[in-house]
């Protein structure tokens, strides 16, 4: 669906009570999700988000502002369902179930990408050995 700029644009646009213009958006980024955004690939994103109909571009006084199309809430619904289907088979109650889990501790994404290195070195390292054998030999 869309980019991970692309989504920190929209969700700024979504969040906004007025049109915003580029540099309003990149100022909103940087101080929300604390994400630098070059003006070049913050314009990109915005000529895509205009192409996929997801916002629309308004020209006031030879300056541009920012407006959503789509509703926030039919965008999450549709990743939503996406996910859904291509992880639990269309089961979205298996989904929220397994979201829901108090049980589970998600990794922060350093932490997250730290694990895969790890399992890519010792898969790299143990060529013999099966995932299944690797992953109980990593985690127990």
């Amino acid at each position: 669906m869309l980019s991970n700029v692309e989504e920190l644009i929209m969700g700024v646009l979504w969040e906004a009570e007025k049109k915003l213009t580029l540099q309003e958006i990149q100022i909103k980024i940087s101080d929300t999700y604390k994400v630098d955004i070059s003006s070049q690939e913050l314009e990109a994103a915005l000529c895509t988000l205009e192409d996929k109909a997801f916002v629309a571009v308004i020209n006031k006084n030879e300056c541009n502002y920012y407006v959503p199309i789509v509703e926030k809430e039919i965008y999450v619904r549709t990743v939503y369902k996406g996910l859904a289907c291509r992880f639990y088979h269309g089961d979205e109650e298996e989904m929220a179930h397994d979201i829901r889990k108090e049980d589970s501790i998600l990794p922060d994404n350093e932490d997250f990408i730290e694990v895969r290195r790890d399992a890519a070195r010792y898969a790299i390292a143990n060529p013999d050995k099966s995932d299944m054998e690797a992953l109980k030999d990593m985690f127990g």
